[in-house]
């Protein structure tokens, strides 16, 4: 019998890809990248392709060279995971799951008896809006990006203009940020790192503090618990972070990135299991690592 390492293919090529080169090769198994340009991070130093991330017969060519396919970004239009999945092709996290990254509208929806924000979905002016509040487009953002405090009524009619519909979310008055990495497993084995404190600028995450230092242990239990009842409620295989707002005692759920994550890069030093090796094993389905 002729056995061989799985392959595991990654739609991405840039820093998180290139941090999951070392415990892809500790662990054994292959890697290939689908790189938008050779010059990417991780096509740098791991085998790959270039190619479109919008272009599903390109990525049905890569896909049969690899046993699983996962992603380090949510730009891949739903419609192309769907396509892969339609084909046969092992897509982790599924696009069941993965939607729920990619529109925040839908995710706020699914995640409705959670602690979060007040929010809705608005397509022109609202009288019962009361200034400020945060608006965000509904897909396509992240890092800062397709998120605004809208502080008047002129700049909500300017954004209106560009955009047909807007979530709009409550502005909370935190204490601070939070993101709680969780991993899950196909057959539903889950594990959670510390949570971490999050300093961001300009909406860019600049500083992250691991143990999140003023979170009690209370209160990062309830915050892991969270974090655990939403990868499975949304039934994620791999890595997610879920980010959260801290106010006093009370935790407001943010946003959620089905994949490794700025905040959990601290893991490759300072736990047992990176985020980026326990990501393999749950795309694997192998027994999750000690976080």
């Amino acid at each position: 019998m002729n056995e061989r390492f799985p392959t595991v293919g990654i739609i991405g090529a840039g820093q998180l890809a290139r941090m999951t080169v070392a415990p892809a090769e500790a662990l054994g198994v292959n890697l290939l990248l689908f790189a938008e340009s050779p010059s990417d991070s991780a096509a740098q130093i791991a085998p790959h392709l270039v190619g479109d991330y919008r272009d599903l017969e390109a990525l049905k060519e890569f896909a049969k060279r690899c046993d699983f396919i996962t992603f380090e970004h949510e730009l891949v239009p739903l419609a192309v995971i769907k396509g892969l999945e339609a084909a046969g092709i092992k897509v982790f996290p599924t696009s069941d799951s993965f939607q729920y990254s990619q529109n925040k509208a839908l995710m706020r929806q699914r995640l409705s008896q959670y602690p979060a924000p007040k929010w809705k979905v608005i397509e022109d002016r609202d009288d019962l809006l009361e200034f400020p509040f945060i608006a965000k487009s509904i897909s396509g953002g992240y890092d800062g990006r397709g998120v605004w405090k809208v502080n008047s009524e002129k700049e909500l009619g300017d954004l209106l203009h560009q955009l047909p519909k807007l979530l709009v979310e409550e502005l909370i008055d935190f204490d601070y940020e939070i993101a709680v990495m969780v991993a899950r497993s196909p057959h539903g084995q889950a594990t959670t790192w510390a949570p971490t404190q999050t300093v961001q600028k300009d909406g860019i995450c600049v500083l992250t503090i691991s143990p999140a230092p003023q979170l009690t242990a209370a209160l990062s239990e309830k915050a892991q618990k969270l974090a655990l009842d939403i990868a499975a409620e949304v039934a994620v295989v791999g890595v997610m972070a879920v980010e959260m707002f801290v106010k006093g005692d009370n935790l407001f759920i943010n946003e959620l990135a089905m994949r490794p994550h700025n905040s959990g890069h601290w893991t490759i030093e300072g736990s047992h299991t990176s985020q980026f090796e326990q990501h393999l094993r749950a795309v694997l389905d192998l027994p999750l690592g000690d976080p």
